[in-house]
């Protein structure tokens, strides 16, 4: 088949719903030649959407590449295998017939079924007097399983639960008819070898699948958080050559079109080819990303909370340049995609926000925030933002990515309002220790925690008011008319003071309950 023809294919199968994309499949009449080809992980997302089950149909037509790889992106969770998982995949091949069991065991590793079987059954070996000292007489005979050779005896786990053991023996059986010498042998490991070991080797192993399938190692894909200079990203215009990339999994990161999706419109106003380019690069980014989160490659949930970040960073660092080229916005874009790298984006887009975040912290930590860590005194637009900014991956206030320069500006200006707000209420980190010292018997608020910033500048600034710059402390009632009189009614302790001149109605200054 021709990369022109897969390309018509694989558009006829994009347009389709999910649950119409296998019985289009299994039914073309050049599934031999198509199912092939497609991407494990274009399968893998079949089989979560609609149930590893559904994919029976095209199993006939799998290669061993996918059904290994299958395995590989359903049957891990991180370094743990997922016994139950396995078995799925077992049983479904058992159903297409011992030839499709067969060839499916034949794409694995030992170590693959090996690892399901460890979990499943436990392998007594006969000694010399032709018994098996290490097998309880509690074991019902259903519950066994005799190598031809009878040197050993598979104890199948869990009998007592009545659990379905159908996939163990259908194994085993399989495993005897391929190769009885080879069967004899897998016993033996499973005897004596700790699962640890063959636990990591079949980590190891499936780790450098992976990378095959574009999921690169944990140094390289960690490299993308790595702080920079925006002065050394603008400079960088070099392109990696990439591994091997899914085909399908990417179209997410192109999301919906809007009037302002800055990465798509300049994609769709790139010269085809180099589009194609930025696409793959996409593609591998969000495996990149999904592997520098720890995140497992099979998660679909993990890709595409990941796809979302991707898409979003890399118009930020888009955006930036685009606007510093100046002109048409979505042909800057297109010609910066055409020089810049989608890494390179993506890591501008990283430390753009990196000053945000740096600011957050700050602000998190100094002591004029309020008591503790939990900056108290800051207001909930501000403690929201800082929360948001503070994740392993920093958000936006609505809790997405921060995809835009103007979320981000605003943003900014909010920290820095804040800062200039605590700096006017305490020059130096040390006055704040006046206050919490202070006696709050008797006044509108029991202890510094339920004080707000905004209140105590506004009591200082009614304080200086009054003439009474000797510290904070609560506002007597009987200064509150001649407040009234000398703040400006157009200002905020003005207009605060408009109503009611009792301590209750006017939070959040501080006052004193009686006079």
């Amino acid at each position: 088949m021709n990369d022109l023809t897969m390309v018509s294919l694989t558009q006829q199968l994009q347009r389709l719903r999910p649950e119409e994309r296998v019985d289009w499949l299994a039914n073309h009449p050049q599934a031999a030649a198509f199912v092939p080809q497609l991407s494990p992980l274009v399968l893998h997302r079949l089989a979560h959407d609609l149930g590893g089950q559904e994919l029976a149909p095209l199993l006939p037509f799998c290669s061993d590449d996918q059904m290994r790889s299958l395995v590989d992106l359903s049957a891990w969770e991180q370094h743990d295998f997922q016994s139950e998982a396995f078995e799925g995949w077992l049983m479904l091949n058992l159903q297409g017939g011992g030839r499709q069991l067969d060839r499916f065991l034949a794409a694995l590793d030992p170590e693959q079924y090996l690892l399901y079987l460890v979990g499943r059954v436990r392998v007594h070996e006969i000694d010399e007097d032709e018994r098996y000292p290490t097998l309880a007489n509690a074991v019902p005979g259903d519950a066994l399983w005799f190598s031809p050779d009878r040197r050993f005896c598979v104890e199948i786990l869990h009998w007592e639960k009545q659990r379905d053991d159908e996939g163990i023996r259908s194994l085993l059986h399989h495993l005897e008819g391929r190769n009885a010498w080879e069967l004899s042998r897998l016993l033996a490991a499973l005897a004596w070898e700790l699962e640890g070991p063959l636990s990591e080797e079949s980590t190891r192993l499936r780790r450098a699948r992976l990378e095959e399938l574009g999921f690169p190692p944990l140094d390289e894909a960690q490299a993308l958080y790595a702080p920079a200079s925006l002065e050394f990203l603008v400079a960088s215009r070099r392109r990696e050559p990439l591994s091997k990339a899914p085909d399908e999994a990417g179209l997410a990161l192109l999301g919906r079109p809007g009037p302002q999706d800055l990465l798509r419109h300049g994609l769709e106003a790139m010269v085809p080819e180099a589009a194609q380019m930025l696409r793959s690069e996409l593609i591998y980014l969000a495996n990149r990303a999904l592997v520098a989160d720890a995140c497992d490659p099979g998660d679909q949930e993990a890709l595409h909370t990941q796809t979302r970040r991707v898409r979003a960073t890399v118009t930020l660092g888009l955006e930036f340049l685009a606007r510093k080229q100046g002109g048409d916005l979505t042909m800057a874009a297109a010609q910066v995609m055409e020089r810049y790298a989608a890494a390179t984006l993506f890591r501008l887009g990283v430390n753009l926000v990196r000053p945000l975040v740096e600011m957050a912290r700050r602000l998190r930590q100094d002591p004029r925030s309020g008591p503790d860590s939990e900056a108290l005194w800051l207001g909930a637009t501000a403690r929201g933002l800082m929360d948001q900014l503070l994740q392993p991956r920093p958000l936006a206030p609505n809790g997405e990515p921060i995809a835009d320069l103007a979320t981000m500006t605003k943003m900014g200006q909010t920290l820095e309002a804040t800062l200039s707000l605590i700096v006017s209420v305490f020059p130096e980190p040390s006055g704040v220790q006046e206050l919490y010292n202070a006696e709050f018997e008797g006044s509108t608020f029991s202890r510094p925690e339920e004080m707000s910033l905004e209140g105590i500048a506004r009591t200082k600034e009614a304080l200086e008011l009054l003439g009474d710059r000797g510290g904070l402390r609560p506002l007597r009632v009987s200064e509150l008319q001649a407040l009234r009189e000398k703040a400006p009614s157009d200002e905020a302790l003005g207009l605060l003071l408009s109503g009611p001149l009792e301590p209750r109605f006017l939070y959040p200054l501080w006052c004193e309950l009686e006079a």
